[in-house]
């Protein structure tokens, strides 16, 4: 797997939950680079370790950091700063979703979920704004 984009990915992630963007200098960024640096390769190795739970089931390295770049735009704020547990859980239920790893029973309970999520997603995809 290339690794380069996925690492980027984790960087703006630890980036994000280190600070605002709008706060964000080149002075925070050198005086916490350890910080940045450990929790980046936290980020990185826990990324690796889910990527080899959907690798089979039909997922793939974009996937990945498409899924981690969703994360950072939408739900990172600096309050997660360092809680690697909240990132692990995070991306496996959006790998999951992805990549479901069961077979479900039609129209049970856990099926018409699955619709809802597909309605929710509709709504906010018709919601979506122009960059």
């Amino acid at each position: 797997m290339e690794t380069d984009t996925l690492r980027n990915a984790c960087f703006d992630l630890a980036t994000s939950l280190m600070w605002k963007h709008e706060s964000l200098t080149i002075g925070k960024i050198e005086a916490n680079m350890e910080e940045l640096s450990e929790m980046t390769q936290e980020l990185y190795k826990v990324s690796l370790e889910q990527f080899e739970l959907v690798d089979g089931l039909g997922g793939n390295k974009d996937l990945l950091v498409k899924a981690i770049e969703y994360i950072n735009q939408v739900h990172a704020v600096p309050l997660l700063r360092g809680n690697i547990s909240w990132f692990n859980n995070t991306l496996r239920v959006l790998l999951e979703l992805t990549c479901p790893n069961s077979i479900l029973v039609k129209n049970s309970s856990p099926y018409k979920f699955l619709i809802d999520i597909e309605n929710g997603v509709k709504r906010t995809r018709r919601n979506a704004i122009k960059e």
